[in-house]
């Protein structure tokens, strides 16, 4: 259990070293972990991860799986809770795992293809719930990845001030 801890407390300090262009540094982050099928409360929107799965390499003949790779597939619920509309995309969430190279492209989302994927782009309205998944190409020797949303707040600058990261623990039984 302790190794466990030891093992999940360096992945989440690693966390955010993938995807390093898109994390600024500030030392007032606050991290949050938090496991699947729990809400967490953001800024604008509460979300749910409601699941993770591994889906066959030949599971959607628009997305060329490499050797060495695995398609993940993650289902997750949006519920405004903000006044206005927030734009989103499939850049909001991002997933890393240990030994993670930071130039790693693999912690986005994957483009749509399907109806169940979110939109590439989107508006959460005010009150409005989304579901749908979020797929990503990951290493297929790695079973355990946590999926980070981090808050943004416009403050005028192309990164914006950081707010809270939230991590999610995702653990694969294959």
């Amino acid at each position: 259990m302790r190794k466990n801890m030891l093992c999940a407390g360096i992945l989440l300090l690693l966390m955010l070293a993938g995807c390093q262009r898109q994390v600024a540094e500030t030392s007032e982050v606050v991290r949050k972990r938090v496991e699947v099928g729990e809400t967490i409360s953001t800024a604008w929107f509460d979300y749910t991860i409601v699941s993770v799965e591994e889906l066959e390499q030949d599971a959607f003949e628009k997305i060329e799986v490499a050797e060495g790779d695995q398609l993940l597939s993650v289902e997750i619920e949006l519920k405004s809770t903000y006044y206005e509309e927030t734009p989103m995309s499939r850049y909001d969430f991002q997933i890393y795992w240990d030994r993670m190279e930071d130039t790693d492209e693999r912690c986005f989302a994957l483009e749509a293809v399907t109806e169940e994927q979110l939109p590439d782009t989107y508006e959460l309205d005010a009150g409005e719930t989304w579901k749908g998944t979020l797929l990503y190409l990951v290493p297929e020797d790695q079973n355990r990845y946590v999926l980070v949303f981090q808050e943004h707040f416009d403050d005028g600058t192309q990164q914006g001030d950081v707010g809270t990261s939230y991590g999610t623990f995702l653990q694969l039984n294959s």
